[in-house]
């Protein structure tokens, strides 16, 4: 009887010294989320605590890939980089979020790779390849539409989205008189 209580005990220390670093850095993680959220009552973004959190999730996703939290621990990095301004971390962060198919944001984080990559970037070809791919995996997600309209305006500068938009209104405005 009292061998079973020692294996009891040793498969618990086991048990839990296998878990505990997870879930240290699962709370350390929320601790920094809180702090860089919680109380920012402002629109700016501590770069520093924001840089430290970045790093915090790429840690947990590279430590725990298989896990499900590992996912929105990449969206929210790619998030907060794209904030950040570094444009060329958003986009990979968003791209490690494909390997999670399941994701309920694994269409957003390409979405946003395509979105980052035409309107940050400023590279038409290179957002259409993201776009396509888009239309291939989810052509019946709720952004189908407007991945398939950002297709269509690839490469048109602003001034010539207004005229575009300027020219449908006023077609709108004589169909309406008729």
């Amino acid at each position: 009887m009292k061998i079973n209580y020692i294996i009891l005990f040793a498969f618990a220390v086991v048990f839990t010294a296998c878990t505990r670093p997870q879930e240290k850095l699962a709370a350390q993680i929320k601790e920094q989320e809180e702090s860089l959220f919680g109380g920012n009552q402002s629109q700016t973004l501590d770069t520093a605590k924001a840089s430290a959190i970045v790093n915090l999730y790429l840690a947990y996703a590279d430590q725990y890939p298989d896990d499900t939290l590992s996912a929105d621990m990449l969206f929210k990095a790619g998030d907060i980089t794209n904030g950040l301004g570094r444009i060329e971390d958003a986009i990979t962060f968003f791209g490690r979020v494909q390997r999670y198919p399941n994701y309920q944001r694994t269409p957003d984080a390409l979405f946003l790779q395509g979105f980052i990559t035409e309107n940050t970037v400023g590279s038409p070809e290179a957002a259409k390849s993201y776009y396509d791919k888009f239309l291939q995996l989810y052509p019946n997600h709720k952004l189908a539409e407007d991945v398939k309209m950002s297709i269509q305006n690839l490469g048109k500068s602003p001034e010539e989205l207004i005229k575009m938009f300027e020219a449908n209104n006023v077609k709108m405005d004589s169909v309406a008189v008729k």
